[in-house]
């Protein structure tokens, strides 16, 4: 998951990397920076995004 936390205005999330998080973390760090400055999230974080999970 690596989103804004639904119903925080301020909380971003960055989780779930698994045994990959020292790896993907500068990637993952970057987008994340990119979606908090700017308010829109980047198209490639679009499939890790938290509304996925709800049906």
């Amino acid at each position: 998951m690596i989103d804004r936390v639904p119903g925080h205005d301020n909380a971003f999330a960055a989780t779930g990397h698994g045994m990959l998080g020292v790896t993907l973390g500068p990637v993952t760090g970057h987008r994340l920076a990119e979606y908090v400055v700017t308010g829109e999230r980047p198209e490639v974080l679009a499939p890790v995004r938290f509304d996925r999970l709800r049906r």
